[in-house]
């Protein structure tokens, strides 16, 4: 680290993911910060099961030097194991609270396509690019669709 932070700041580094092992700058992944460095003592994780993430502090979020190398997914079995996972949580985490559809669920999972394909560059990394898109506008697809039945069966009905 070329610098110091405040015993109350947070550190952030530039995550480059990877998928089977080739380094993705496009689908949305290329902006990636994530906090990573922090005093445990001076610091709290949010409530939320999705993403949780560290509150912020009276220190602030400095950005550390350097990129941290991501390697999490080796084929499309493990974007999809992902991508059931958290939106599983999302559904339980947002049940009673959030309303969803058929309708939001196509209409969100269709944008999610669009931005990371075309506008966040995926098609530029062919296959790969074609497969990360597709899992994550399914995974936006799948949320709204089992926040929907959940909120049904809270609500005591079938449809």
């Amino acid at each position: 680290l070329n610098h110091q932070l405040a015993q109350d700041a947070v550190g952030s580094v530039h995550r480059h993911n990877h998928y089977r092992g080739r380094l993705i700058n496009g689908c949305g992944w290329q902006r990636d910060f994530i906090r990573r460095l922090y005093n445990r003592q001076a610091t709290s994780f949010g409530e939320t099961a999705v993403h949780e993430a560290l509150q912020p502090t009276p220190g602030g979020v400095s950005l550390l030097n350097g990129p941290l190398f991501h390697y999490p997914y080796e084929s499309a079995a493990d974007l999809i194991e992902k991508m059931q996972h958290y939106s599983t949580l999302y559904a339980k985490e947002r049940c009673g609270k959030e309303s969803s559809s058929a309708a939001k669920a196509v209409l969100r999972g269709s944008v999610r396509f669009v931005r990371d394909f075309i506008l966040k560059r995926g098609f530029m990394y062919g296959r790969d690019g074609w497969t990360i898109s597709y899992t994550n506008a399914a995974g936006v697809f799948y949320k709204h669709i089992k926040l929907c039945e959940e909120n049904e069966k809270l609500a005591g009905g079938d449809r």
